[in-house]
């Protein structure tokens, strides 16, 4: 028989979170959390067995977390852990009042940021890194009750990690958003550069593929950079650190305003090696072809222009949203092979089709496969 205690529970308040529903931004917090209890729990192990420089094997697995559910009022995460180790169980059950301990001290209005980590000489100074990230997709009337037992825990919001980081780093993370003229990208780097409206030059690493697709379509273009920047105790961004998302800047740069012709004059001029040395150039005859196909989609349909960008395998693909529905149609340029895609972001529901972009009358059949999404308006 499996045998589960309740670990903790973290209620989300206020926001998105009074229907009683958990946001999926709020998962990156629950994972932050757990990793900050079960590295907190190996530290107070270590702690108490000097000369012993590793926990024991496998000490992460000792104990099993799972979200059991959600309860109402408003968003209530219960965590709980099964069969944990009987003898590594305690630390886990410290772990988790001495970050509600921290918690409470640095949410103390009365408490100086640099002073209060002296009332809690127990905490790891090297652990704080985990409050840069705890809580960071909170919106400012959204914050986190921490129960450990039954009744009102401490709040927590992103002040109390920035007060938390400040004491013990000397700094702490924001995400800001950055506006400039895109001007490099490093596929293998994983980083892009943009020249600020003040005119510096900006190197900005940890880039996901998706952001540096994004960055091809948008190559010279005014953007806005969302990022996640270190700051130092008097508010000056010191390094950036990691890109997060990326969007045109104007609406005459947007999905809605950029014309077909401007939108395959980017695709035409994408030399080869565009995004790593072996990519090739995008087929020239295949450009002609599916910019004929959406010409005459958008003529026939209702739809607005569609948003389009190369493949790092050489295809291009052509995106709209539809009220719920996201709808993708991909072209294998060589061969003029279509495959469209459509999925309901609210019911997971999907559907598809294949089309040619030479073959008589396809285009007439995607304009009819479009007409069944909702707010297919201009």
């Amino acid at each position: 028989m499996v045998n589960t205690k309740k670990l903790a529970a973290l209620l989300f308040r206020g926001g998105r979170f009074e229907t009683n529903a958990l946001s999926f931004d709020a998962l990156p917090d629950l994972l932050v959390y757990r990793d900050l209890l079960i590295d907190l729990a190996r530290h107070l192990w270590l702690q108490e067995h000097e000369g012993r420089r590793r926990a024991p094997r496998r000490f992460d697995a000792s104990f099993p977390m799972y979200l059991r559910g959600v309860e109402a009022g408003s968003a209530k995460a219960i965590l709980e852990c099964e069969d944990a180790d009987p003898e590594l169980a305690p630390y886990l059950d410290r772990a988790c009042a001495m970050v509600n301990d921290l918690v409470t001290v640095a949410g103390d209005g009365d408490a100086a940021t640099a002073s209060f980590p002296a009332k809690l000489p127990l905490f790891p100074a090297a652990l704080a890194r985990h409050f840069h990230r705890f809580g960071r997709k909170l919106r400012p009337d959204e914050w986190v009750e921490l129960q450990v037992k039954e009744g009102e825990g401490p709040r927590y919001d992103p002040s109390i990690g920035k007060r938390i980081t400040l004491a013990y780093t000397g700094h702490y993370e924001d995400e800001v958003v950055v506006e400039g003229e895109l001007g490099g990208i490093d596929v293998h780097r994983a980083k892009v550069s943009i020249k600020t409206c003040e005119g510096d030059i900006l190197d900005v690493p940890g880039c996901a593929p998706e952001l540096l697709e994004t960055a091809v379509a948008l190559f010279r273009r005014p953007v806005q950079l969302t990022v996640v920047a270190e700051f130092n105790r008097n508010g000056v961004r010191e390094r950036v650190k990691e890109g997060r998302a990326m969007r045109p800047l104007h609406d005459e740069e947007s999905v809605e305003g950029a014309s077909l012709l401007v939108q395959f004059d980017r695709l035409r001029d994408l030399a080869p090696g565009w995004f790593e040395p072996n990519t090739p150039a995008l087929d020239r005859q295949g450009l002609i072809w599916l910019q004929a196909f959406l010409t005459r989609v958008t003529e026939q349909s209702a739809c607005r222009r569609p948003f389009l960008y190369p493949t790092e395998e050489g295809e291009a693909r052509a995106e709209w949203t539809l009220g719920t529905w996201e709808v993708a149609l991909t072209a294998d340029l060589s061969t003029a092979r279509v495959d469209a895609h459509a999925t309901d972001v609210r019911s997971d529901e999907t559907r598809q089709l294949q089309l040619s972009l030479i073959a008589d009358g396809d285009a007439a059949r995607f304009v009819q496969w479009l007409s069944q999404f909702p707010a297919a308006a201009r």
